[in-house]
């Protein structure tokens, strides 16, 4: 009934404390469907790779978790990785609330199970290439510091609502469609 929480052990914790959780390819760890974070508080981590919860070539369902004050995103997400990420709380990252990276398509949000992504000092979700396709869908993502979104033109978009972002619009990589 209590989530399970990974954190500082500074007495005066402080984004950065400790490095965070990490998922990648190796030992097929981050496999689609095998790896499960769910009920959990990542907090104050961030010291490597700027983030609480890094995905290199992973796959991991992330499920009604709290990911809040990283050094940098929140989630941080590269490569091929494809999570799935729903009804969680990504907020007070040090960067952004989600950050995006190569041909990843992740999965965030989806009906009655959207994400609140929120109080980042950058974009809520930020993707610094158009090659992936995410689908993004019935989250709420507000008051971030920057654009509710940046993204490529043919992320999946339903049903979102965005609110008191620092600019208030969704920015649009330039590619093909």
């Amino acid at each position: 009934s209590s989530p399970i929480i990974f954190t500082s052990n500074a007495s005066s914790p402080a984004p950065g404390d400790w490095k965070g959780i990490y998922f990648t390819k190796y030992g097929n760890y981050g496999a689609a469907g095998k790896t499960v974070l769910e009920h959990c508080v990542v907090e104050y981590g961030g010291q490597t790779h700027s983030a609480n919860l890094y995905m290199s070539e992973a796959s991991p369902q992330i499920r009604n978790c709290r990911i809040e004050y990283s050094s940098g995103n929140g989630i941080s997400i590269v490569g091929s990785s494809n999570p799935a990420i729903k009804s969680s709380i990504i907020q007070h990252s040090g960067s952004h609330g989600i950050y995006m990276s190569g041909s990843c398509s992740p999965l965030i949000g989806s009906a009655g199970e959207g994400n609140i992504i929120s109080n980042n000092a950058g974009a809520g979700i930020y993707a610094a290439d158009a090659a992936g396709n995410p689908t993004i869908s019935y989250n709420t993502i507000s008051d971030n510091g920057s654009y509710a979104m940046r993204v490529g033109g043919m992320l999946n978009n339903v049903g979102n609502t965005i609110l008191g972002n620092g600019i208030q619009a969704i920015e649009l990589m330039g590619e093909e469609i």
